[in-house]
């Protein structure tokens, strides 16, 4: 593709171009100039402006994540405990979450035999770890699975899906 510009255009035709044309474009030898207007130029601009300001404000992003849940023996932080582990980020689900729906949701979605009742989360954690045991992270109770979370706009959980296999 060849540019043209107005200065150019009037300096080998020794005519100005119309006010609205800001440039003449040539796809190819032999082909005609075609004028391009100020208006298709800002129109654009604006399409690319509006796609990139839907990219930023998408409210929430579907992630791959691994929900983590295990056991802790020391005195201060002791018992159970629940995460969803991302690529980049670790998220405390029976700590720092003010929306308590997210482990009874967890619950539900991973049963391991156990009803989804409060007062049986440490009997459903045991459970869990012996249902998908792992090894590593210097733990020796733990289970760790494969699911998705949604993560909303402000770097929340807000929801989390259970990986079928």
């Amino acid at each position: 593709m060849t540019i043209m510009t107005r200065s150019a255009a009037k300096f080998w035709w020794k005519q100005e171009p119309p006010k609205e044309v800001a440039y003449l474009i040539k796809d190819g030898y032999g082909v005609d100039w075609k004028p391009v207007t100020y208006k298709e130029i800002y129109e654009r601009k604006k399409a690319k402006q509006e796609r990139s300001i839907q990219y930023k404000m998408r409210t929430e992003i579907t992630k791959p994540c691994f929900l983590w849940v295990f056991y802790n023996n020391t005195w201060l932080f002791g018992g159970w405990w629940v995460y969803i582990k991302t690529l980049k980020e670790d998220y405390a689900v029976n700590f720092r979450n003010p929306d308590r729906m997210l482990l009874s949701k967890i619950i539900n979605l991973f049963p391991c035999g156990i009803l989804p009742l409060k007062e049986n989360f440490s009997q459903w954690a045991e459970k869990f770890a012996k249902t998908y045991p792992h090894i590593g992270f210097k733990r020796t109770k733990q289970g760790l699975k494969k699911c998705y979370c949604k993560i909303d706009e402000y770097g929340r959980i807000a929801d989390i899906y259970r990986i079928e296999k």
